[in-house]
């Protein structure tokens, strides 16, 4: 598991140049300011995996470093009143036949 923090933006795009293939995400950046990534190879051994699965993720999140104690220390945690509701969008792009991507648009356009 690591964290990338201190992202100018909020995106990132994978791009499989052999296949020709790619996924990009973009997400409020001022919400989730660092991108967790993690990964599980031949983990969670009960239901319903059982140790058969192969599992890398990359996850905006908003606070950082991992643990809550942690969090609190540092000052990242999001406070939120009693009763009060956030909303966040993020945009998924599919894409292929493109070997670099610099930026995704708020509208999904690959930049």
């Amino acid at each position: 598991m690591a964290y990338m923090c201190g992202m100018e933006e909020g995106w990132y795009a994978l791009v499989n140049t052999r296949q020709g293939v790619g996924f990009g995400l973009r997400w409020d950046h001022t919400l989730f300011a660092s991108l967790w990534f993690w990964q599980i190879y031949r983990g969670g051994v009960g239901y319903p995996w059982y140790g058969m699965n192969y599992v890398i993720a990359l996850e905006p999140v908003s606070s950082y470093p991992p643990t809550l104690t942690e969090v609190v220390k540092a000052g990242t945690q999001l406070v939120m009143a009693p009763g009060a509701k956030r909303c966040a969008r993020l945009v998924a792009v599919a894409f292929r036949d493109r070997d670099e991507v610099h930026g995704i648009s708020p509208e999904g356009i690959l930049i």
